[in-house]
């Protein structure tokens, strides 16, 4: 234990624990074996940091929340209270995580390891800023700089780029996608893939299977078009372009080949 550490009363500290130098750690919290706790990191009132967890320096881990086991938590972060960090989280640096936020939310999605079956890794990039009550699944991945507004849901394995603005209580499905700088209004939902630089309005729903372009902007309540296999459908058929094709080039290599017989017979008519 380091120099200037304090902890409080009632406090439990697990074998093979490392903690650093000027590390708080306040009454009746749980800190389990193989734990690292940098330096000058907070850990208050009742929270619990599980086997294998890793603190980095001068991150704030709020009263009562979870650290589930082999998350790692980057340097300068503050982990709200009340929040439930799932295992095998990954979270970057300078990264706020609102009360009772739920990060690597277990879907029951899980792989075969040495240690035993974990779900797939969660990621929060740098500078990432989750509201309160936000929910982001397990598998999911959101890119350095963005902004999860409060009661946002992320479901597992959603991606979500960088710098993208998504605003409260907007829905993300499972395996959906949001790219770079993208910014949803208050309650999207989005169950297919949302290209780079785009803007839609409050309560736009994108489909499952539908892929909104790069730059798209949708009005509030707006209805998108039809995802692209549709879109196809709707006029001639992929057989019937087929079919027009052959019959073209039909056209063609017939008034070629009567071209071709007149020249012939001239030919034979000047010998």
């Amino acid at each position: 234990m380091g120099v200037g550490t304090h902890l409080g009363s009632g406090t439990e500290i697990g074998d093979d624990t490392v903690v650093g130098t000027g590390v708080e750690v306040g009454p009746f919290c749980v800190i389990g074996a193989g734990a690292t706790v940098s330096d000058g990191a907070t850990v208050e009132h009742g929270a619990v940091l599980m086997p294998g967890v890793r603190i980095g320096p001068g991150t704030t881990v709020g009263s009562r929340t979870v650290v589930d086991t082999g998350a790692v938590v980057g340097a300068g972060c503050v982990l709200g209270t009340d929040a439930h960090i799932g295992e095998n989280v990954r979270i970057g640096i300078d990264v706020r995580v609102g009360p009772k936020s739920i990060v690597g939310e277990d879907d029951g999605r899980r792989r075969a390891t040495e240690e035993g079956d974990v779900p797939p890794p969660t990621t929060l990039g740098d500078r990432v800023r989750l509201g309160e009550g936000a929910r982001v699944g397990s598998g999911a991945a959101i890119g350095n700089g963005t902004v999860i507004d409060d009661g946002c849901s992320i479901e597992g394995g959603a991606q979500v780029g960088w710098q993208a603005r998504v605003a409260a209580k907007v829905r993300i499905g499972p395996q959906a996608a949001v790219g770079d700088r993208t910014r949803l209004e208050a309650e999207c939902v989005v169950r297919g893939t949302v290209g780079r630089n785009c803007r839609l309005g409050r309560q736009v729903n994108v489909e499952s299977g539908q892929d909104v372009v790069d730059g798209t902007t949708a009005r509030a309540g707006e209805e998108l078009a039809p995802r692209r296999a549709e879109a196809k459908l709707t006029g001639p058929s992929a057989p019937q372009a087929s079919q027009r094709i052959p019959n073209r080039a039909e056209t063609v290599a017939g008034r070629l080949r009567a071209a071709l017989h007149a020249v012939r017979a001239w030919t034979r008519g000047h010998e």
